[in-house]
């Protein structure tokens, strides 16, 4: 019996490839780990999804990825010495390093750049509420069976909301 040839053997790759990425997708044990996960894809506009995910799968921390160039071209950016690439599909080639923000230097420090906004700008919302206004939002969304809750949020996360089923306080 002869050996494998090189479409079977390409397909058993493709097969250990999709195992492993299921596999890997085990990581969501429950729905606030995978919103999450989609959070975390749905803030990256400028790379695929799939780079993004494979961003998350390397460190889910990650604020805002960019390659050496893009963090040059962009921000005036250099990689820091010691800073910790992570590998990502370049666009008809093999791979590409990309670095966090937060393994950035340069004139702003990386909390302005997140504050004042990138690709887009932040969902920011100016102004003030006065709390009397508030209080009676949240006392009729009450009488309709409506909770809501203050959290603290990340820098380009602008809140959610959510259908929770049963009658738990917290």
């Amino acid at each position: 019996m002869r050996g494998k040839s090189s479409a079977e053997h390409n397909l058993d790759l493709d097969k250990q490839s999709i195992n492993e990425l299921f596999q890997r997708s085990l990581i969501f044990r429950d729905s606030s780990q995978y919103f999450n996960f989609f959070s975390f894809i749905a803030k990256f506009t400028y790379y695929s999804h799939y780079n993004a995910m494979l961003i998350y799968l390397q460190n889910s921390e990650v604020e805002f990825f960019g390659s050496p160039g893009f963090w040059e071209r962009e921000f005036s950016r250099k990689i820091k010495e010691n800073a910790r690439p992570y590998i990502a599909l370049l666009p008809f080639g093999p791979c590409m390093l990309v670095y966090d923000i937060f393994d950035t230097e340069g004139k702003e420090s990386p909390e302005e750049i997140i504050e004042k906004g990138i690709q887009g700008g932040v969902y920011r919302v100016n102004g003030h509420i006065p709390s009397n206004l508030m209080s009676d939002v949240v006392e009729t969304a009450n009488t309709w069976g409506i909770s809501i809750k203050a959290d603290f949020l990340r820098f380009n996360f602008g809140g959610y909301i959510t259908a929770k089923i049963g009658n738990d306080e917290q």
